[in-house]
């Protein structure tokens, strides 16, 4: 009877050491890079662009993640030129990709000088070219929302049905981990802040914003806009901006480095972060 419990005993530890195994290896490894701006460029600064996007689609194929996300100026000036390009090119990608525009892609939006390019037939041709404006979709366990976040402020009727969407998809939580991927920053170091707001997402939008996300069950924000990275908590939700694909030369002293993100996300919807730095 002896020998019996102490074989049951060393099989139950067994047991557990499988599902904990098992629960590591249902961890989803998701790719997130930014600012990507892909041009036709042969020689100067911007001809950098592309090949940074190379070097950065073989580290992240070698990584071996489940998923990759591209948090928008997937283009520099959003020419079907460009967009064709930027297909070309992110094709090279081993995991499925999901991806929202930025300003350059479809145009800024209004801000308070006025300035305002974003356009109804900038969104259509990026939607007739490189897919929706905005989405939720689930791979390797996780939800992801997208939105295009230069809509906010437009007046724009797709910006209406933007907020009916996230309305509905925000409702209550998802079984699975949500994680939003958006262009601009919800803020730099608090909601309540109000500097330049060609930045960052705008007060009167922001407090709504923030709430749907909380209702959501939202974990994690990633954006991109500012070409740095940018690590803020509030809530009970990470905001994790990353610099851009497309800097000219790296400049340590700004931080301003080449730099993709190796998200974790458990089953259990724990998000983890490491910054990755192109070599």
């Amino acid at each position: 009877m002896t020998d019996f419990k102490r074989f049951t005993g060393c099989l139950a530890g067994l047991v557990v050491l499988l599902a904990v195994h098992s629960g590591a290896a249902d961890a989803a490894r998701i790719a997130f890079l930014t600012d990507l701006h892909v041009n036709l460029k042969t020689n100067g600064a911007g001809s950098l662009f592309n090949k940074n996007l190379d070097k950065m689609i073989g580290a992240v194929n070698a990584a071996r993640v489940d998923l990759v996300l591209l948090g928008g100026d997937l283009t520099d000036q959003g020419t079907p030129e460009q967009m064709d390009l930027f297909l070309a090119r992110i094709a090279n990608f081993s995991a499925p990709v999901f991806l929202v525009p930025g300003n350059h892609d479809v145009g800024r939006m209004r801000t308070k000088a006025g300035l305002n390019t974003l356009t109804q037939g900038r969104l259509t041709a990026f939607e007739d070219r490189l897919g929706p404006l905005f989405f939720a979709r689930q791979q390797a366990g996780v939800r992801v929302i997208g939105i295009t976040s230069p809509l906010l402020c437009s007046g724009l009727e797709a910006e209406r049905a933007q907020w009916d969407f996230l309305e509905k998809a925000l409702a209550v939580s998802n079984a699975a981990p949500t994680l939003l991927l958006t262009h601009y920053p919800v803020f730099y170091k608090h909601p309540g802040e109000s500097p330049n707001d060609y930045w960052i997402t705008r007060p009167s939008e922001r407090a709504r914003f923030l709430g749907l996300l909380k209702k959501g069950g939202v974990r994690a924000v990633l954006s991109g806009h500012i070409h740095r990275k940018l690590v803020l908590e509030h809530d009970g939700i990470s905001f994790i901006t990353t610099g851009a694909i497309a800097n000219r030369a790296p400049r340590p002293e700004k931080d301003h480095r080449f730099f993709w993100v190796l998200l974790t996300v458990s089953p259990g919807g724990k998000v983890t972060h490491e910054f990755k730095q192109l070599k």
